[in-house]
């Protein structure tokens, strides 16, 4: 009975809460809500199923508000999300989000839950990534939790008798974080039973996790402490930016210095620290086939495609890396790519290449797409001497030797 009333203390807490602070008036006296306007400014897709949104806008007492969303479809099946736990460095377990992104074949990625300022800055709450729990805390916080299934849910975590709770049966990645901020579309007011309250109620960059109704998961960083850009956002506000957003569920992540978005290999909001912070751990949302040439991503305007079971890549990024002068010869539609006493002819859309005038077979041609030439990666990649390695999470690695 005591696991089950703690367990769903968040739900009764949320709603009991709710229920006392939202009427539009008190004794006659109106209530003005601390929401924000604000508007859609950029957008572009980063990936299959992913696309990044930037919004500008004023809080009630119109100081400026910068959002930055990250839009993950979790129906469409090249897309995944998932924490990852950072490596050991210079500064600890701690890794910034921008190279957890980056080594995880990601598209984009945001810091995660709250963790420890001093050594050896282990996580505050629990960390399981893979079936393996690699943090445990029993801590009244929130946490994410993904499903084998798919299923993303939001609850209490206790470490210690996880596997025979049934809410979090089939539970194969989770991090705590908190407190929550919407459940079932409906805002929640208990940051302060989470042990939020004093100055983390104040405005301040923060970062969370909304879930929508079909099936999209938004991570969401509020810039702050910079009074000409954004001045960040209470709790309070947060909860009504997450709502406006379409979240049916939502929670807030580590925030301050530590808010970061990082898309295709950029950061993308702007630090409230002067520079990124490295964190314990991060959310990093991947989507479709990742290349790494001698352990560093490459990143392609136009993303690597599959086609008869061959990947073709965007030809410059591809042969500039091995080291080879690349032109385009226009009257016979032919890629030329030379590198000292080595020459690669390829037509566009022929199977035929020829190599220092010998000729090949190719398995598929070169192609356009989005105006961009692609070509065979293996093909390519051997004839210059590469060994290509793929790896079955859709990670591509080349290593040239050079």
């Amino acid at each position: 009975m005591i696991h089950k009333l703690k367990k769903s203390l968040g739900i009764v807490l949320a709603f009991g809460v709710m229920a006392l602070g939202m009427p539009d008036r008190v004794f006659g006296e109106e209530i003005i809500l601390p929401k924000a306007v604000f508007t859609l400014e950029q957008e572009q897709v980063v990936a299959e199923g992913v696309r990044q949104l930037t919004y500008l806008g004023l809080l009630a007492d119109e100081e400026p508000i910068k959002i930055q969303v990250v839009e993950a479809d979790l129906r469409n099946p090249e897309v995944s999300v998932k924490p990852v736990e950072a490596r050991e460095g210079n500064y600890g377990k701690r890794e910034s989000v921008s190279s957890m992104g980056a080594r995880s074949g990601g598209v984009a990625a945001i810091n995660g839950g709250y963790y420890n300022t001093t050594a050896p800055y282990a996580p505050i709450g629990s960390v399981l990534i893979d079936g393996e729990l690699l943090a445990e805390q029993d801590l009244f916080r929130t946490s994410l939790g993904w499903l084998e299934d798919g299923t993303i849910r939001l609850g209490y975590f206790n470490p210690k008798n996880y596997l025979e709770d049934p809410y979090w049966q089939g539970l194969k990645h989770l991090l705590t974080a908190g407190p929550l901020l919407v459940e079932g579309g409906r805002p929640v007011f208990q940051y302060a039973q989470e042990g939020f309250y004093g100055t983390s109620e104040s405005r301040h960059p923060r970062s969370a996790v909304g879930l929508t109704a079909d099936g999209k998961m938004l991570l969401v960083t509020v810039d702050g402490r910079q009074p000409d850009v954004s001045s960040g956002v209470t709790f309070d506000e947060l909860i009504y930016l997450m709502l406006d957003l379409g979240s049916r569920g939502a929670v807030c992540l580590d925030g301050g210095a530590s808010t970061t978005a990082w898309v295709n290999g950029e950061v993308i909001n702007q630090y409230s620290g002067g520079s990124q912070r490295v964190v314990a751990n991060g959310i990093v949302i991947r989507s479709g086939i990742a290349v790494f040439m001698d352990e560093k991503r490459i990143y392609y305007d136009v993303p690597p495609k599959v086609q008869n079971g061959r990947t073709l890549v965007p030809l410059r990024a591809l042969l500039e890396g091995l080291g080879a002068k690349v032109d385009w010869i226009q009257e016979t539609q032919t890629v030329v790519a030379t590198r000292a006493d080595l020459k690669l002819q390829l037509p566009l859309g022929s199977k035929k290449a020829l190599v220092n005038g010998q000729e090949r077979e190719l398995d598929v041609p070169a192609l356009v797409e989005n105006d961009r030439l692609l070509v065979p990666l293996r093909f390519v990649g051997e004839i210059f001497g590469a060994r290509v390695d793929w790896d079955p999470d859709k990670i591509i690695t080349i290593t040239t030797g050079r």
